[in-house]
């Protein structure tokens, strides 16, 4: 039923649609409502393919419903993973990630790094289980505007995060 395998050039259109969708959930977690931007969407899938990440798609049905970014630089760093909102809690994203560690081991790398946004408890939930549980760093940057921010701590330090105002 599940099947991941490689990017091939015939995806280009349905990573495209999934990668736009990504956007808006990322937008959505941090408070912003907006709309599939499919032009931005498929400079970023060429920009990815460009810098030759690894990019897998889970078929269901024969039908593509999800996507993994993987970064080599020299580490593996999972850009992304993202399945579609009519697919999930159907062990797709499991089995994307399952590719990405067997794509670890076979490159002989210690640790695959995992980008998270502090909102996205599906995945952060995910991780735990799978025993991702180091925090490696911290990526800060300047406030630049008046966007909902809610407070963290880490190691004694507060910190501010971008937010949905109804989190």
């Amino acid at each position: 039923m599940i099947k991941v395998r490689k990017y091939e050039p015939a995806d280009f259109k349905s990573v495209t649609i999934l990668l736009a969708e990504f956007h808006v959930v990322m937008g959505m977690l941090k408070g912003r409502d907006s709309k599939p931007d499919y032009k931005s969407a498929k400079e970023g899938l060429e920009e990815r393919i460009e810098q030759g990440n690894v990019i897998l798609v889970a078929e269901y049905d024969q039908r593509i419903v999800g996507v993994e970014v993987i970064a080599v630089d020299p580490y593996l760093k999972l850009d992304f993973i993202y399945v579609n909102e009519n697919y999930r809690r159907k062990g797709i994203a499991e089995k994307l990630f399952d590719e990405a560690e067997k794509l670890l081991l076979k490159n002989n790398d210690e640790k695959l790094f995992v980008s998270v946004h502090p909102n996205n408890m599906a995945i952060i939930g995910m991780l735990k289980k799978r025993g991702y549980d180091e925090l490696n760093l911290l990526e800060l940057r300047k406030r630049s505007d008046d966007r909902n921010y809610k407070e963290i701590e880490i190691v004694g330090s507060i910190y501010q995060y971008e937010t949905d105002t109804s989190m």
